[in-house]
């Protein structure tokens, strides 16, 4: 599984509700991993926290990932859970719209049925809380600490400052929406 997807389908099950940005200086020179809620409503899904290490993410080690997530209520029951992804690569006052090169990862229709596929274990922390890692989410606030997941590495490795923003939404309706900035390299 690529890095990108990997990141995605672990952010896309854990998002929050406050409009909070932390470390943000996306296209400014990113010198750390940043994220925020970008909200304009009230959600169900909503990021207290979220770190992650190393910083830069780097490929063939293990991508060590914190985060709080808070779910007011379930989501992920309708299959038609929804992610609309933009995704850019930053170079100096550049963006390079990564999208276009792979416009079904940042269009994906039935999320639920993606996150199904991933083939990383479900934490044990994240399972004592009430979830699977997969749909539906059940309203709860997950803790997950110090979460391995490891990133491959491939003859291709796109290396760089991504800025990255994550819209869900169910049955047509805002669900979470988060943005972060990371190096990958």
């Amino acid at each position: 599984m690529k890095p990108f997807v990997v990141l995605f389908t672990i952010f896309a099950d854990v998002v929050f509700a406050d409009v909070g940005v932390h470390e943000m200086e996306i296209g400014k020179g990113l010198q750390k991993f940043s994220w925020g809620n970008c909200n304009k409503t009230i959600v169900p899904l909503a990021f207290k926290t979220l770190s992650l290490s190393p910083d830069p993410i780097q490929y063939g080690q293990k991508l060590v990932v914190t985060a709080e997530l808070d779910v007011t209520q379930p989501v992920g029951t309708t299959n038609t859970l929804k992610a609309d992804i933009i995704a850019n690569l930053i170079e100096g006052q550049e963006k390079f719209d990564m999208c276009q090169y792979k416009p079904d990862l940042c269009h994906i229709a039935d999320l639920c049925y993606n996150i199904s596929k991933i083939k990383i274990p479900c934490p044990k922390v994240v399972q004592k809380q009430g979830s699977d890692c997969k749909c539906p989410l059940k309203p709860n606030t997950y803790t997950a600490t110090k979460i391995p997941i490891p990133i491959p590495s491939s003859s291709f490795q796109i290396q760089g400052t991504f800025e990255v923003t994550v819209n869900l939404s169910e049955q047509n309706k805002p669900v979470g929406c988060f943005t972060m900035g990371f190096c990958l390299g």
